[in-house]
């Protein structure tokens, strides 16, 4: 939804690898101890920017959602946090 209401193109064309690796990720994140939790109030900081239109914020929040990601992935590949 969000990839559709930023009229970028390459991001639309994106999103069926994202949500694929998402859904790579999601038994992780639920299995693992407050994961799940912490990936919830980061996603929510990236709603309530867009909400308030605050380009700035909502960049940061994904910006911090990204790196969440990419740590817990890199973790669960390397087994180091």
């Amino acid at each position: 939804m969000l990839a559709n209401a930023s009229g970028n193109q390459v991001l639309q064309q994106m999103t069926p690898v994202v949500c694929a690796a998402l859904s790579t990720l999601a038994p992780l994140v639920q299995s693992t101890a407050g994961l799940a939790e912490r990936a919830r109030k980061l996603h929510g900081r990236v709603v309530e920017a867009i909400e308030v239109r605050d380009a700035v914020a909502a960049e940061a929040a994904m910006v911090a959602l990204i790196a969440f990601t990419k740590e817990e992935i890199l973790w669960e590949i390397d087994g180091a946090h």
